[in-house]
């Protein structure tokens, strides 16, 4: 490959692409590595031994300053404990050139606004620290606003465009418009006032474009690099979407948080679309964020108790009624998404200290009568409260356990009235399944149905443990792998991607080809189910680690198989 002819010394040296910023081009800038400038050529640059100990040299800087800048963009509690932070705040210019293999332009509106360049050839640069502006760096001023409307070229434009047409409805699989809506148009009028939320979709819709063009990325050596950069400034951004953030009160500080939780939710996505082996990810600090915004605008209110105490119906919040039609429809649609994915964890990975006010408020706005889950995922509400009473009931086995005060009794007791519960509503939905008249309420119907069969199991080995043989796990272990079996579209597995991991970590060896056919192969063309993917890669670990065990132990679970991989993943 040619050596460039245009941009810094060092870019040129690298083979990459060059913004030409002076004194200090961004690519460097952001990678923490020394900027060689514009003017004579540096005397290393001989093709020769001097000139690749050099790069060398760069190669183990850009390596040593990824990981740092990683390592510190997943600090979530700083990114929310305000007082701990100056407004001077400084952070690096984003990169130019996300995956060269599929980015042919660049974004290059994400890199007008930012505020302060340290220029430090050996120090990476922390985006989520203060620093002191050394003597001799270029300072920029930012704007008042950092979600003033800025102006995005083509590929910016592009990339909200393919996150529209080809995300969006995988993200929401059941939401759809009617005319009486009012569409989609608050959807991308919330990116483009938003600086750090299109800067995250843009990351995803990149992401998406690679996952088409070589598949599956988790096995791909660092083809992402140039697109976590892109992820680093999204994170970067959203720090001083939060510095303003704590400057605003009633109804703009409820706008704000809005937009705010809708880029903590697309950063989630960024985490699980790129899995990577040995790595937990920051989906779960992302997760505690967005509970801990949520709690913001719980004491909103001219009560003194949490609003959702008042009136279950979002809508009639009275801080909301200042907001516009598609903000109301933004705040409706991510807190939806956020109580999805909440409950989706708690039965997964377990609650956390944090977890209670969430609980609380899910319990009071996702009743048995809502259909807001359903909606836009496509399981009833109440299932979806079910299986998050059953992660509490887990949760109060874990602490009587360890203090000592386990009532068997009183579990068991908990334990009935859950059960009672699901199946008394199995029994209405299997009745009511035949008059379905449309395709969708027919696969919402499948799907409820998958994640009933699939809770019944989570709730037995809460009770019992992870005993396969045990009849009535065996029982419903199989009742979800026929339900999942008698979906029409293979590529429906997406939808039940918890019941899948739940049920087959649990399978015995009769079952196990059949959930392995479950799993449709990768067609050209086609987006690879990489969630898919990887909780079978989860069951399989079940199996083989349970194989290992002495008989009759008590079996591996999906998180000690998670644990095994070292990567713990959200299973939406």
């Amino acid at each position: 490959m040619p050596r460039k002819t245009d941009g810094c010394w060092t870019c040129r040296a690298r083979k990459k692409r060059c913004d030409a910023q002076r004194p200090a081009c961004a690519a460097c800038t952001t990678r923490s590595i020394t900027c060689y400038g514009y003017n004579g050529k540096p005397s290393w640059m001989d093709n020769g031994k001097i000139e690749k100990e050099v790069m060398q040299l760069l190669h183990q800087q850009i390596k040593r300053s990824y990981s740092l800048r990683r390592t510190r963009a997943s600090r979530w509690d700083l990114l929310l404990d305000n007082s701990t932070r100056s407004n001077g705040s400084c952070r690096p210019v984003a990169a130019t050139s996300p995956l060269e293999l599929i980015f042919n332009g660049s974004l290059s509106s994400l890199n007008r606004e930012a505020q302060t360049i340290v220029l430090e050839s050996h120090s990476p640069v922390d985006p989520y620290h203060s620093h002191p502006t050394p003597e001799g760096a270029l300072s920029l001023t930012p704007s008042d606003e950092v979600n003033s409307r800025c102006s995005h070229d083509e590929r910016d434009l592009d990339l909200l465009m393919y996150y529209f047409d080809h995300i969006h409805p995988r993200q929401f699989p059941f939401h759809r418009s009617t005319p009486s809506d009012i569409g989609r148009g608050w959807l991308l009028n919330l990116h483009l006032r938003t600086k750090p939320l299109c800067t995250a979709t843009a990351c995803l819709s990149a992401c998406d474009q690679a996952q088409f063009a070589l598949g599956p990325l988790t096995n791909v050596p660092q083809p992402y690099e140039e697109l976590e950069q892109q992820h680093v400034e999204s994170l970067a951004d959203l720090r001083d979407h939060l510095d303003l953030l704590s400057k605003k009160s009633g109804v703009s500080h409820i706008a704000a948080t809005v937009e705010a939780l809708a880029c903590i939710i697309q950063l989630i996505c960024f985490e699980l679309w790129i899995p990577r082996k040995g790595m937990d990810g920051d989906w779960g600090m992302h997760l505690e964020a967005a509970g801990a915004l949520l709690s913001t605008l719980d004491d909103i209110s001219d009560y003194e108790i949490p609003w959702w105490e008042v009136n279950s119906d979002v809508s009639e919040r009275p801080e909301l009624s200042s907001l516009s039609s598609g903000e109301k429809a933004a705040y409706k649609i991510f807190l939806t998404t956020y109580t999805w994915y909440f409950i989706i964890a708690s039965a997964t990975v377990g609650l956390s200290p944090k977890s209670a006010r969430s609980i609380l408020r899910t319990r009071a706005l996702f009743h048995p009568h809502q259909t807001k889950l359903r909606d836009m995922m496509g399981c009833e509400d109440w299932v979806m409260i079910t299986i998050l009473d059953i992660a509490v009931l887990e949760d109060w086995k874990k602490e009587m356990k360890c203090c000592g005060t386990l009532s068997l009794r009183e579990l068991a007791r908990r334990a009935d009235a859950i059960e009672a519960k699901l199946n008394g509503g199995l029994d209405i939905l299997l009745t009511s399944k035949s008059s379905c008249d449309s395709e969708t309420g027919r696969v919402k119907c499948m799907v409820t149905e998958i994640f009933i069969y699939a809770a019944i199991t989570y709730l037995h080995i809460v009770v019992s443990g992870f005993y396969p043989e045990l009849p009535e796990l065996h029982y419903s272990v199989v009742r979800t792998l026929e339900a999942m079996e008698a979906m029409k579209d293979p590529s429906y597995i997406r939808y039940v991607t918890w019941p899948f991991g739940i049920a087959g970590s649990m399978a015995l060896d009769s079952e196990k080809d059949r959930f392995r056919a479950l799993v449709p192969k990768q067609k050209v063309g086609e987006h690879p189910l990489v969630m898919c993917l990887w909780t079978m890669n989860f069951v399989e670990t079940c199996w083989a680690m349970r194989m290992a065990q002495p008989k009759g132990k008590e079996a591996c679970d999906l998180i000690s198989a998670m644990n095994h991989t070292g990567t713990r993943l959200l299973l939406l």
